[in-house]
């Protein structure tokens, strides 16, 4: 093999590497196998748990985010509000760095700021958008906590998407799940929701599901509809909004989400630079999908020989 080859597959390789001995340094603690719906701590580093601060003086998980700078978090409008009225950011923090809201792991950052969309409607969540200002910077560094790109183009029905949440995922659940679970489901047509009594008219809206296991459900709402841009990539394209009152994932189950390519003037206007990744009809997107869940369980394979040595050492 010529050193040329040697140098471009050491190039391609080198942000694997760079993330499996971040992995391999900080691997003490256990990863899950992101098998099922179930994701890895490090599978998806620009989702955010979004917390409250009850009078007790305990946090829960209640809404989910996408960190699209080193200072602002993407979520829905509607996460903000309880009875009717605008909750304090006094009472409120952001919680990333894992997919594992028991891991000792965990970043947290408290907020100096809200931004709803001017046009937000509670009665009928339209423009269901909001962003985040955080205090401080986050601590980004491209391994477990990552900024996502935003979606600037059309993506056809049909095309299957992923979403990610810590809501619940049966009806038997009485409290949010710790673990982050995903769902790969497809765009489909606005008709199909408004069929469903979802009224889901507007441009400014997607709809998505496959109507038979795969949703999002409560507690998931603000975190992100997404797919794959390249290896450690990824552009979102929808905020979870809202659904039916149904068994989630069942036949009647579909979710309409806020089209983030229509907001995006918006979102520049908050926040200035934003990275835009625009869909290619032609591009096999596939590809990212595979070669990340290929890296990912090759990466808890040798987090796996990691603390085998450190056993036996």
């Amino acid at each position: 093999m010529s050193k040329h080859v040697e140098g471009v597959i050491f190039a391609l390789l080198l942000p694997t590497l760079l993330v499996i001995l971040q992995l391999c340094e900080n691997s003490i603690q256990s990863i899950a196998i992101g098998g099922g719906k179930i994701s890895g701590n490090v599978e998806f580093p620009f989702m955010v748990s979004i917390q409250y601060r009850f009078d007790s003086g305990e946090f829960n998980h209640f809404c989910g985010g996408s960190i699209i700078s080193k200072q602002h978090i993407l979520t829905a409008a509607h996460c903000f509000y309880s009875k009717g009225e605008l909750i304090s950011i006094e009472r409120l923090r952001i919680r990333y760095g894992s997919s594992d809201l028991s891991s000792n792991d965990l970043l947290e950052i408290i907020i100096s700021d809200l931004f709803i969309h001017p046009n937000f409607t509670l009665e009928t969540n339209r423009n269901d958008i909001a962003i985040v200002k955080t205090i401080n910077e986050l601590e980004i560094n491209n391994s477990t906590t990552r900024i996502a790109f935003l979606e600037s183009e059309t993506i056809p029905n049909g095309f299957k998407l992923i979403a990610v949440g810590w809501g619940f995922y049966n009806e038997q659940q009485t409290s949010f799940s710790n673990k982050l679970r995903r769902a790969r489901i497809p765009l489909t047509s606005l008709l199909n929701c408004n069929g469903m009594g979802l009224r889901a008219n507007s441009p400014n809206q997607l709809c998505a599901g496959d109507g038979g296991g795969a949703d999002t459900c409560i507690g998931d709402s603000g975190g992100p509809l997404f797919r794959f841009e390249g290896l450690f990539d990824f552009a979102l394209v929808g905020i979870i909004s809202y659904g039916r009152d149904v068994k989630c994932g069942s036949m009647n189950s579909l979710t309409v989400y806020t089209n983030i390519s229509h907001y995006n003037p918006f979102i520049v206007n908050v926040i200035g630079n934003v990275t835009f990744s625009p869909f290619d009809p032609n591009a096999n997107y596939n590809r990212a999908l595979i070669n990340h869940s290929i890296i990912l369980q090759l990466s808890y394979w040798i987090i796996g020989l990691c603390l085998l040595f450190q056993t036996i050492t």
